[in-house]
């Protein structure tokens, strides 16, 4: 099955529940993808301090109250799967920044994996 690396806390943003409009929806990516379907969504060893603080400071993510701490995200293997269903060059969620934007459809969390991750799209083999 394909995966794609994302940082924390972002991959945390994907699965969240409550409140549904800050749900993570789109990937920003350098690259188009033709690659349609499930994918899972694997978070990468690497913790992105700066977009924390970020999020935490922004006045729209302020009704999020549940962010978790930075020690406690799950970092070096997947979190969950989504349904890949479209790359676009524009959009109106609050996440798309672009060139490219991965539209991300149906999360479906699931327990932690650990696995080493890669750049771009790559295999998973749970096992």
């Amino acid at each position: 099955m394909l995966a794609i690396s994302v940082q924390q806390p972002l991959a945390w943003f994907i699965f969240m529940e409550f409140p549904l409009q800050f749900r993570c929806d789109i990937l920003n990516r350098r690259n188009p993808t033709d690659i349609r379907g499930n994918i899972y969504i694997h978070a990468s060893e690497e913790f992105n301090m700066a977009a924390y603080e970020r999020i935490i400071k922004n006045k729209h993510f302020g009704v999020v109250p549940h962010i978790p701490k930075p020690e406690n995200f799950k970092l070096g293997g997947t979190i969950g799967m989504v349904e890949l269903v479209d790359c676009v060059t524009h959009h109106d969620s609050l996440w798309f920044k672009g060139p490219y934007g991965y539209v991300l459809s149906r999360p479906d969390p699931d327990a932690f994996f650990p696995c080493p991750g890669q750049e771009g799209f790559f295999e998973v083999k749970f096992s």
